[in-house]
C-alpha cells in the first residue's frame, strides 16, 4: 500500500513539473504580414531562446508584381531578424519578425511602388498611351483614337533634317519631341521622333488610301478661323514642278501632306493628300524650314522645323 502512494506522490510530482515547464516556457505570438495576402508569423521561445519565425508575405499591388519576399524571424538571444521586405512594382507589405527569449522585435518590411509605371518612392511616371500615335501622348489632327485608330497628326519640332533621308527613319532623340514633349525645339530630334513606338511617318497618299482616310477627316480648321497655319508632312515624294504620284519613288519636290496653307495638291495624289508646300511657302510660315541654298527641288531632303507651332507629321501603324 505505502508502495503505491508513493508511485502516485512521485506521479503527481512529475505532472505537476511538467505542467509548469509548459506553462513557463510555451509562448507563442502571432503576427500577420500585411500586403495583399496576409503572412503569419509564429515564434516559439524554448528553453534555449531559439526563435522559428517567419516574416509575412507582401500582397500584389492593383496591376503589380507580387508583393515582398519571407524574410526570417528573431534569431536566438533576442536579437532582431529582418521582416519581409517588399518588392517594388507591387502593393505595400510589412513582413513582421520573430519574437525571441529577449523580447525583441523584427523590424517589418518595405513599401512597394506603385504598380503602374512607379519609381522607388511610390511617384507614378505615366507613359504616353500607344494608341495615341504621337509619341507626346496627343493628336492634333485625326483626334478621335476610336476613329482613327491608325492616323494620327503630331505637332512638334525637329533639326535633323529631311523626310527621306536614311537618318531620318530613326528617332534621333528617344521620341522627346512633340508640342506637349520635352523636346519643343526638337534639338538632335528627327521627323521620326513625333510618332509612338510602333508607328512611323506616314508613306504618303497610296497609305492614306489603304487605311481608308483623306486630309478632309483630319478636322484641320481653315488658317483664318483662329488656330492659324497647320501642316502636316508625309513621307510623298513629288517632281518638278508640282506633280505628285501615290507610287513615286524618286523625287524630292515639295512637302506634301495635310494642311490649311499651301498650294492645293497635285491631283495625282489628291484625295486623300490636299495640300504641298515649297520652299517659299516654308519661308513665310516659320518655323518651317524647307530652303536648299543649292537646288529649289528638294524640300523634302532638308525641311526642317525649330518650333511646335503650325504642325508637324502625320503618323501611321
Amino acid at each position: 500500500m505505502r508502495s503505491d502512494r508513493s508511485r502516485q506522490r512521485v506521479c503527481l510530482q512529475l505532472a505537476s513539473t511538467f505542467l509548469a515547464l509548459v506553462f513557463a516556457l510555451d509562448c507563442s505570438i502571432d503576427r500577420s504580414g500585411l500586403g495583399g495576402g496576409a503572412g503569419t508569423t509564429t515564434a516559439i521561445v524554448g528553453a534555449g531562446g531559439i526563435s522559428a519565425g517567419i516574416g509575412g508575405t507582401a500582397g500584389s499591388g492593383s496591376g503589380g508584381a507580387t508583393g515582398g519576399n519571407v524574410g526570417p524571424g528573431g534569431a536566438t538571444g533576442g536579437n532582431t531578424g529582418p521582416g519581409g521586405t517588399a518588392a517594388g512594382g507591387g502593393g505595400a507589405g510589412l513582413g513582421g519578425g520573430g519574437l525571441g527569449p529577449g523580447g525583441s522585435f523584427a523590424g517589418g518590411g518595405g513599401n512597394g511602388g506603385d504598380s503602374n509605371g512607379a519609381d522607388d518612392g511610390g511617384n507614378r511616371t505615366d507613359a504616353p498611351s500607344p494608341t495615341a500615335g504621337c509619341a507626346d501622348g496627343t493628336r492634333e489632327a485625326f483626334t478621335d483614337e476610336a476613329r482613327f485608330p491608325s492616323i494620327a497628326g503630331c505637332a512638334g519640332a525637329w533639326s535633323v533634317a529631311g523626310l527621306l533621308s536614311e537618318r531620318s527613319m530613326a528617332p534621333g532623340c528617344a521620341r522627346a519631341a512633340g508640342n506637349d514633349g520635352s523636346n519643343l525645339t526638337g534639338s538632335d530630334c528627327t521627323v521620326d521622333d513625333l510618332c509612338a513606338d510602333g508607328w512611323h511617318v506616314c508613306r504618303g497618299a497610296s497609305e492614306l488610301t489603304l487605311l481608308g482616310v483623306a486630309c478632309q477627316d483630319a478636322g484641320i480648321p481653315p488658317a483664318n478661323s483662329g488656330g492659324g497655319a497647320m501642316f502636316f508632312a508625309t513621307r510623298q515624294r513629288g517632281t518638278a514642278p508640282t506633280g505628285c504620284s501615290p507610287d513615286a519613288t524618286t523625287g524630292s519636290n515639295n512637302l506634301h501632306g495635310c494642311g490649311n496653307f499651301g498650294r492645293v495638291e497635285d491631283p495625282g495624289c489628291a484625295p486623300p493628300l490636299d495640300r504641298q508646300i515649297e520652299s517659299t511657302v516654308c519661308a513665310a510660315n516659320p518655323p518651317w524650314t524647307c530652303n536648299d541654298p543649292a537646288s529649289i527641288m528638294t524640300e523634302a531632303t532638308v525641311a526642317t522645323k525649330s518650333g511646335v507651332a503650325a504642325g508637324g507629321v502625320l503618323c501611321c501603324r
